[in-house]
């Protein structure tokens, strides 16, 4: 449920299916913060108000060019590639 709302409140889109596909710790050995990571799939159009101190720029960005960002180091955040990793095998079936 929060995943969903997260996606509406960041992205303007919801979601006919989301999957849990795997969790990350932020900083192993000096914090037990960790991440859940989500796959949302059969997007559609749903937003919710913008927060006021929030400034975001979304750009569709097909699978095959993230991947190919990650590889080539266009792709810096840990989160992102991390996630791009656990996504992989359910976007290439």
């Amino acid at each position: 449920e929060g995943a969903g709302r997260e996606l509406r409140e960041e992205t303007g889109m919801a979601a006919r299916h989301i999957q849990k596909i795997g969790e990350i710790y932020l900083a192993p050995g000096y914090s037990s913060e960790h991440m859940t990571i989500y796959l949302a799939t059969g997007l559609f159009s749903a937003p919710l108000p913008a927060d006021a101190d929030e400034f975001l720029s979304l750009h569709a960005i097909p699978v095959a060019e993230a991947l190919r960002m990650a590889q080539s180091g266009e792709i810096t955040d840990g989160k992102t590639l991390a996630a791009l990793l656990l996504a992989g095998p359910h976007l290439q079936k």
